[in-house]
């Protein structure tokens, strides 16, 4: 029985070790199949030292102090040593092994944070200063979060200590009392020393609350940080507290030792507990409030609110807005109109999320393909710059009969998407959809867009695992576009050429089949971790990705872009927020710090990942590029084609107006009152979203139109509680005169005159109704029981004039039914038509338009 219970202990060690290896191995393969072998030798030795080197120096620490007991009671002699101490003296390993046990529970906190000791070892500089203590914003990213753990830390650690020792020497005195005829000089000078390091970290506690009151939320929704009260009653209490509490200590002390000044150190304790009262007690501060602060609110809290708004600015990266007053022309002019004309080419007619089911309905072609998202970009087609509306046919299972849905099936031949879409957004209502990419992309009008590996391996599809090549798909021979043959010739993954390499993809996939399958052979490849987020946050798990990545065509193969931010919640003065679009499958993560500043290139057949750096001032990514050199490329390693498909993401530029439609009014009198707050325009109940559009923004007079059209997000903000338009912010790559070799970030915010009336979306869409040709479509359409979607609202803002577009969209009932684009409404001024086609509208808009200036001949809109 001994020897059956025996072997079971083995091999469970056995079988562990295996198992620990194989995952090891796993880990060390896939990420030298990326170049990165040495990046997880570091991260995992970085890792490992921190929390091995903690814990055997503060395991050293307790064992030390157990094992100097004997000597401190002069009890250290053979003849001496009976019982527990006998123990401490002779048992020096099992003493070592009860200290490293004590620590470990003590010590989670540290495991769980490592990383935050390397940040604070290799943290960089940042440009930014808190406007309270003026001090480097690194410091709150790097150094106050390790000061505050190491300073609990300890304060637990010696806490328990001097408590354990203390009973010790107390039980060992008892016993050992008639050869210690008084305790031991030796043994007070240990718990002396250990209660001096033990009011050394309390001292330092308090010092850590004045950083603590950088965060304090109770002034909220006004404004986040101290405010009055704080600066002047909870501050000098601090400093109070701090002076008092190390003065009672040095009393105390001293009086321990001298048997004098014993009043004195009553005095400080006195002191300090009086203090200590004052700070927790809620009278003094409530009643600052009630009858100073509630009385003069903005006189005495002013300042406070002033450093607020500039650390929002700061965090968030205000100081790339740049606020230009935008007069609008009430007229329409023949230059006017060929430059609005010259624009209607690039106008996203489609919004994305009505335009994936008819994707979906349209172009899957195969059951098990489907259209995660469909994303906006921009190619150089036919010498000018074409807007399109882009996805990648990607696999999906869900798709497979259920009978289908088998291992052999889901790894060995449903493997792969296929191919891409692309359409123009300029589309023509009630006319089949104008495709630059369809179909299996066999045919494409431009070279450009020829796809020559259009098996799509990684991407947004949660796929496990994949076994390419392999003997049980469709033979390359028999191949038809689309189909499932898996001819695989890439690099990617890690290649299953010995028993050993499958032995341990099984034992870390616990899956015996990837050893025994007859389908997998010397040629084949294992593809592990597939989907792109969960690649990444392998790789650089300290990365927040934003929520759409996009695919791109490059020498006529597959990328993806993602963005990536860097994010911190330790920002002083600063309300913690969070991006509302986070990636999905994920809580939204709250932050008051953010930046964009890597950008992410996924090769979408071998599965390389690159990560590019953007904004080298940000401190957190020059503190990782410190940490993990090698990991991250400098912008100008960057393949000049992708340059020119970067873009200013949407949730970014989202989050930063809707705290700019706050913190746009500095004065802090006017924050107060909130009287020139603004809010994103409406529809209707629904706030607008920004959109992305491809527009000559007039910055550059010397340009070249192509590259004077940017693609920019535009967002439409009105004044809080009213529909008018107030400004139209826009970003992107803005100031840079060559954005297909250069990428910067930038806001305008062009803001109209506020003594004329502009109209805003939800007026112009009133105003549309009105129109008797719009209302009596709209009539025809509700007899014939059809659901109308009116999409978003589109302003082209060209030479001072703006243009406002809207498509309709008619939804059909049955469940197989998508939306299709029917009509699109035009309005300038308070004029407004409706055609089947975005020139169409304008045309007939324009004729209007020249009616009612009296004018005879229409406006020429043709180009030079």
């Amino acid at each position: 029985m001994k020897l059956l219970f025996k072997l079971i202990v083995a091999l469970l060690i056995v079988g562990l070790c295996a198992y620990l290896t194989a995952e090891f191995l796993m880990e060390f393969w896939w990420f030298r199949s990326l170049n990165l072998g040495t990046y997880f030798i570091l991260r995992e030795s970085y890792e490992w030292l921190v929390k091995i080197g903690t814990t055997i120096l503060l395991t050293n620490l307790v064992y030390l102090n157990f094992s100097y007991m004997p000597r401190a009671l002069s009890l250290h002699k053979e003849s001496d040593n009976k019982g527990l101490l006998a123990f401490l003296q002779s048992n020096k390993k099992l003493l070592w092994l009860i200290s490293f046990l004590l620590v470990i529970p003590l010590l989670i906190p540290v495991y769980t944070h490592w990383e935050s000791f390397l940040l604070y070892y290799f943290g960089a500089k940042s440009e930014l200063v808190d406007p309270v203590y003026a001090k480097d914003i690194s410091y709150y990213f790097f150094s106050y979060p390790v000061y505050a753990l190491i300073q609990k830390e300890l304060l637990w650690i010696f806490a328990v200590l001097i408590a354990l020792l203390s009973c010790l020497y107390l039980v060992f005195y008892k016993k050992h009392k008639q050869k210690l005829q008084e305790f031991p000089a030796a043994a007070k000078l240990h718990i002396a020393i250990l209660v001096a390091i033990l009011i050394f970290l309390q001292i330092w506690s308090i010092a850590l609350e004045r950083i603590e009151l950088l965060y304090e939320d109770r002034h909220l929704p006004v404004f986040f940080g101290p405010g009055f009260v704080e600066m002047n009653h909870q501050l000098p209490l601090i400093i109070l507290s701090f002076i008092l509490f190390l003065g009672t200590a040095v009393a105390a002390i001293y009086s321990l030792y001298s048997g004098q000044k014993y009043k004195l150190a009553m005095g400080f304790g006195l002191a300090y507990l009086l203090v200590l009262t004052l700070k927790q007690a809620d009278v003094i501060p409530n009643l600052i409030d009630d009858y100073y602060v509630s009385s003069n609110p903005v006189q005495a809290e002013a300042k406070y609110i002033q450093r607020h708004i500039k650390a929002t600015a700061d965090a968030f990266n205000f100081d790339d807005i740049t606020v230009k007053n935008y007069p609008v022309v009430p007229t329409l002019t023949a230059s006017i109109s060929k430059e609005i004309t010259s624009e209607l080419d690039n106008i996203p007619l489609w919004d994305n999320d009505l335009l994936l089911s008819a994707f979906e309905q349209l172009q899957s072609i195969r059951p098990y393909f489907s259209f995660y998202q469909i994303a906006a970009d921009r190619y150089k087609l036919g010498g000018k710059n074409q807007q399109v509306n882009i996805a990648a046919r990607e696999i999906d299972y869900q798709g497979l009969a259920v009978e289908a849905q088998n291992w052999r099936n889901r790894h060995l031949v449903y493997t792969h998407g296929y191919g891409m879409l692309m359409l123009p957004s300029d589309q023509q209502a009630n006319k089949p959809m104008q495709w630059l990419i369809s179909d299996f992309g066999q045919d494409v009008k431009f070279d450009k867009l020829r796809i020559d590996r259009p098996e799509i391996y990684y991407g947004l599809a949660k796929s496990k695992y994949a076994v390419v090549p392999n003997s049980e798909s469709l033979k390359p021979e028999n191949r038809i576009s689309g189909d499932m043959s898996t001819d695989y010739q890439g690099t990617g993954g890690l290649p299953l050429s010995s028993l050993f390499a499958k032995a341990v993809v099984s034992i870390f996939f616990k899956d015996e089949r990837l050893f025994f399958s007859a389908g997998i052979n010397n040629d084949s490849r294992i593809l592990v971790r597939r989907n792109i987020y969960q690649r990444i946050k392998e790789i650089a798990p300290f990365l927040m990705l934003d929520n759409d990545p996009y695919p791109v065509l490059i020498d006529h193969k597959i990328y993806w872009i993602v963005d990536a931010y860097t994010t911190s919640r330790l920002y002083p003065l600063v309300q913690p927020v969070t991006l509302e679009d986070s990636e999905p499958g994920t809580t939204a993560e709250k932050f008051n710090y953010a930046r964009n500043s890597v950008k992410i290139i996924i090769d979408a057949y071998n599965g390389s990942v690159d990560f590019y750096v953007v904004d080298s001032k940000d401190p957190l990514i020059k503190t990782y590029q410190r940490l993990y050199p090698g990991l991250f490329k400098e912008f100008a390693q960057v393949p000049k084609p992708f340059i020119k498909h970067f873009r200013y993401t949407i949730a970014w530029f989202a989050l930063q107006m809707r705290l700019y439609a706050r913190f746009h009014q500095t004065d802090p009198v006017i924050f107060y009152q909130q009287s020139a707050a603004l809010e994103f325009s409406h529809i209707g109940d629904k706030p607008g979203q920004p959109y992305y559009l491809t527009l000559d923004i007039e910055e550059q007079e010397k340009t070249k139109a192509v590259e004077s059209q940017k693609f920019i997000a535009v967002n439409l903000f009105s004044p809080l509680g009213l529909d008018n338009l107030y400004s139209i912010a826009i970003a992107g790559c803005l100031k840079a005169e060559h954005c297909n070799e250069h990428y910067q970030d930038d806001i305008f915010i062009y803001k109209f005159p506020q003594d004329v009336q502009v109209e805003g979306p939800a007026q112009v869409s009133a105003l549309m109704n009105q129109n008797p040709d719009i209302s009596r479509q709209f009539s025809l359409w509700n007899q014939h029981g059809s659901k109308v979607i009116r999409g978003r609202m589109i302003i082209v803002f060209v030479e001072h004039t703006l243009l406002y577009i809207q498509p309709l969209y008619l939804q059909s009932s049955s469940a197989e039914g998508f939306p299709t684009l029917v009509k699109v409404l035009v309005a300038l001024g308070r004029h407004t038509e409706i055609a089947d086609s975005l020139t169409q509208a304008f045309e007939k808009l324009q004729k209007k338009i020249m009616a009612a200036q009296g004018r005879i001949e229409p406006i020429s809109t043709s180009a030079d």
